[in-house]
């Protein structure tokens, strides 16, 4: 009986040789399925043989890493590179100042990709970096990255935000900051302060006029807006590889008072020289005054009007007149509020 079975056995056809599914690609299998095998045996032997090594597929070494580097870049574009990337601008972001103009026409990068694996998470995160221009919140320097990178540049308290990862600071070549009110928080004078004034000046807080009295905490509060704004802006130097485009927002530039724009009045300009931008975009002018009292303050800190223009790309652009990015736009608002929020790395 031993011998007539293995006869038997010996007799059938054999299923045809597949090789192992590392060296198949899909449309191999596909067309292995769609191929008639000769008879009821093979259609068997066949559709069990490849269920079985479908199952075996390890979904972390998908096909599409056998692409070509510049076939997978492109497919990276497509889902991370938007144009603009905003961080949840909200009413006071959007009403004093320029840069969040229409943040709603502008797609939301598609984050979740940089999770499937280590590999996507290297390739593609340096074209998001790389490409986009990142609408950087006000207090962005006391978020992450920045706020590993040196606590000389901020007196403040970390705000444990992470806009991106240290990644970034290698790799990120275009940024959008503001000079802004909220940056600096008006300090009243105490009475240890009137007191140490009258050592100094020999003149108590009661001999003082009303206007004496705001005249002196007002320029107090003025040299702290000065250093506030000075320092954030030379933390732009965090960008290793500097900066190809700098869009710098003044819309809302005044003391916390609100009673001037005193940018105008003192050297800001000095952080030009020390973060190098490429091309500079300067937004939020209210006159002609407040150009030339910027261009005179750029003079102040050694930097020639031909520098500033050629050498630094400088630009006064008025709000929405940016084709550069604005290509980037849908035709009609994108639904939902467009926001990249802590934790997405």
């Amino acid at each position: 009986m031993g011998i007539i079975q293995s006869r038997i056995y010996a007799t059938e056809p054999q299923a045809p040789y597949m090789p192992p599914i590392s060296a198949l690609t899909s449309i191999e299998i596909v067309n292995e399925l769609r191929s008639p095998p000769v008879t009821g045996v093979q259609v068997l032997s066949t559709r069990i043989e490849i269920s079985t090594r479908l199952q075996q597929i390890d979904l972390s070494h998908f096909r599409f890493l056998h692409l070509p580097l510049e076939v997978r870049n492109m497919v990276y574009e497509r889902l991370v590179v938007v144009g603009k990337v905003f961080y949840s601008p909200d009413h006071y972001d959007i009403t004093n100042g320029q840069r969040c103009h229409d943040y709603k026409r502008f797609r939301k990068p598609e984050l979740q990709l940089l999770r499937v694996c280590s590999q996507f998470h290297v390739e593609a995160e340096s074209l998001y970096h790389a490409k986009n221009l990142f609408v950087l919140p006000i207090e962005w320097q006391q978020c992450y990255p920045f706020n590993t990178v040196s606590r000389v540049w901020c007196r403040k308290p970390n705000l444990g935000r992470q806009l991106f990862s240290a990644a970034g600071l290698d790799n990120i070549r275009h940024v959008s900051v503001a000079v802004d009110q909220k940056l600096t928080r008006l300090l009243g004078q105490t009475f240890e302060n009137w007191q140490i004034r009258e050592v100094h000046s020999n003149i108590s807080y009661s001999q003082r006029t009303v206007q004496d009295r705001y005249r002196l905490a007002h320029d107090i509060h003025l040299e702290n807006i000065f250093w506030e704004w000075s320092t954030m802006l030379r933390q732009l130097s965090s960008f290793q590889e500097g900066l190809l485009y700098l869009e710098l927002d003044l819309t809302n530039a005044f003391c916390a008072i609100g009673d001037c724009r005193p940018f105008g009045s003192y050297s800001l300009a000095g952080w030009i020289k020390e973060v190098k931008p490429k091309a500079l975009d300067v937004l939020g002018m209210q006159t002609m005054g407040e150009k030339q009292d910027f261009l005179a303050r750029t003079m102040e800190a050694g930097i020639k009007h031909h520098n500033l223009r050629y050498q630094y790309g400088l630009r006064f652009r008025k709000l929405g007149d940016n084709k550069r990015w604005n290509i980037w736009k849908m035709d009609a608002e994108v639904k939902g509020e467009q926001s990249i929020l802590p934790g997405d790395y």
